[in-house]
């Protein structure tokens, strides 16, 4: 009995975490006012494994440290092209972390997978969110 209370008690503070986690997830994605949109292909002879554990590394070495980072998505299309769909505080923090990014160890191997040729990118302003 002992037991199953001890369970049910690290289930509830575990859920109680989830929660809190969630709801601060939302209040950051209300703090974003830039969308990062980056269309790229991958090189000849690149595979979307290699893509998505330089994306890995690249997220958990430099993006997630990086103050005013709100959220990262990763899509490909049947086409075969790939979207980085950043969420932003503001321009600024987009434009320091672009400079800083771009000499990063962290992003060697996510960048090196990418044909620079076929790179789209553009930012544009958040009007309103909508959850």
């Amino acid at each position: 009995m002992k037991n199953q209370l001890i369970k049910m008690g690290m289930m509830v503070l575990f859920a109680c975490f989830v929660v809190a986690s969630h709801a601060q997830k939302l209040k950051n994605m209300n703090e974003a006012k830039i969308l990062e949109i980056t269309s790229f292909k991958l090189k000849e002879g690149v595979t979307e494994e290699d893509l998505l554990k330089g994306a890995e590394k690249m997220q958990n070495e430099f993006l997630s440290n990086v103050e005013g980072f709100i959220s990262r998505t990763l899509t490909k299309e049947e086409d075969g092209i790939w979207r980085d769909v950043i969420f932003w505080k503001d321009h600024h923090v987009l434009e320091e972390t672009a400079e800083v990014l771009m000499k990063s160890p962290a992003a060697g191997p996510f960048m090196s997978c990418i044909d620079f040729e076929s790179v789209e990118m553009k930012a544009v302003e958040i009007k309103s969110h909508y959850q």
